[in-house]
């Protein structure tokens, strides 16, 4: 008590000229040796101390112009997770909301479009206003997705590809940075094949998000057991409810019930289309107003009032465009298949692989989980090889102890897993 009081004497005494925020970050990094419900409880007992001394202390410091407020940095699914009463009043007392919401036509307004322009700008060694900077460095135009005859400005091709996050922009626009003053010899502005060739870095980036989101609730073998259901989909992007359905039920009929840690792939496949479109793998397509199609991201349809929007049935699914290409869907799972390779029994000796790749067993044949491992000739890690890869590369039924010639490549989630296949 005596410690509390000293406190509260300290913050009195405090005579603030504006008002203050006091933001307490790392509350959505759950520790792994405290189990969920623990830790949420944990978390409802600060967020009521916080709103405690929000409205019984903060408030009723006298002489005093400025107020000061504690904020939680919460997701909003955590916080729906709480079960507070007057959840919605609470939130608006005690909360900031960072609504970087906007739309392709009005962007330029948005505070993100303004953020992100403005952090440019003031890197220069002159003061330039920000629209200015953002048209010097980005010179180029991109391809309107719906519109053949239209243009659009870059920064709506960085929203496209993004969950409309500053962090993931930053991100985007560090890669092509960084691709710039390797590649080009005009280093002193950004191009169109700059950002096209940043589209797979950042799509691994973006991966690397949901996983970390996601290991809140689940850890790294469940990921990617949720991951590899996209290799069901047969590299398609855009899929109808039944397409959808038909993929769960036959995913699901591979993975034993006792080894799936995820309750979603136990569930129904309304339950787990739900859960994708929460973590914005997947967004479902509506008509607009004025005859296109308008596509629902749960990020987008989120609100301080609805912290968890609830997907629509019997409609057109998409996997997020920047999600596709670490998904292997869309162009990166259909147009860059390689071509089918006949297997064919041989007695020749094997000659080394080309450098890059390597040789390796397999460990198992049975792939009742849609995966198994590679366990290399030269030592080292074994290496994950998906079934879809395995169809993708026309390779044919495997056995225990084949031998194979892969690349490697250390996935999103730090495994390494084989990008090739071929027969020796």
């Amino acid at each position: 008590m005596e410690l509390e009081r000293n406190f509260e004497n300290a913050l009195d005494s405090l005579k603030l000229e504006s008002n203050v925020t006091l933001f307490i970050d790392g509350i959505d990094i759950r520790p792994a040796d405290i189990s969920f419900d623990q830790y949420i409880q944990c978390i409802q007992g600060l967020a009521n101390a916080a709103w405690q001394v929000n409205t019984e202390f903060f408030a009723n410091i006298k002489d005093s112009k400025g107020r000061m407020k504690v904020c939680l940095l919460m997701r909003p699914d955590i916080l729906d997770q709480m079960g507070f009463q007057n959840l919605n009043g609470k939130v608006r007392d005690n909360g900031v909301v960072l609504n970087w919401q906007t739309t392709y036509d009005e962007f330029r307004t948005s505070p993100i479009f303004k953020m992100i322009s403005g952090i440019i700008a003031r890197q220069q060694p002159i003061k330039i206003e920000p629209q200015e900077c953002w048209k010097h460095y980005f010179p180029y135009s991109l391809q309107n997705q719906r519109i053949s005859e239209k243009q659009d400005d870059p920064f709506i091709g960085l929203l496209r590809y993004s969950f409309y996050r500053p962090r993931d922009i930053v991100q985007y626009l560090i890669l092509m940075q960084n691709y710039v003053q390797q590649n080009q010899n005009e280093k002193n502005h950004f191009t169109e094949k700059s950002f096209h060739k940043c589209e797979r870095e950042f799509s691994d980036y973006l991966l690397g998000e949901v996983k970390d989101y996601l290991s809140f609730y689940y850890n790294s073998f469940d990921f990617d057991q949720i991951v590899g259901f996209f290799s069901t989909l047969r590299g398609r992007n855009n899929f109808s409810w039944e397409h959808f359905s038909n993929s769960f039920n036959e995913y699901k009929s591979k993975l034993s019930d006792e080894l799936t840690g995820v309750d979603e792939l136990r569930g129904t496949p309304q339950k787990f289309l739900q859960f994708l479109y929460s973590l914005n793998f997947i967004g479902y397509i509506e008509q607009d107003e004025f005859g296109g199609n308008f596509v629902h991201w749960c990020f987008r349809d989120r609100t301080p009032v609805k912290l968890r929007p609830q997907v629509k049935y019997d409609r057109t699914y998409t996997v997020h465009p920047g999600l596709a290409r670490s998904l292997l869907v869309g162009r990166a799972g259909v147009s860059a298949r390689p071509p089918r390779i006949t297997h064919r029994t041989s007695k020749r000796k094997h000659h080394a692989p080309p450098s890059g790749l390597r040789i390796g067993r397999i460990i198992s044949g049975k792939m009742q989980k849609g995966f198994t491992f590679l366990k290399p000739n030269d030592g080292g890690e074994d290496v994950f090889v998906s079934l879809d890869l395995i169809r993708k590369e026309g390779i044919g039924k495997i056995r225990k102890g084949d031998e194979l010639i892969f690349e490697a490549a250390i996935g999103s989630t730090g495994r390494l897993r084989a990008i090739s296949l071929k027969r020796p």
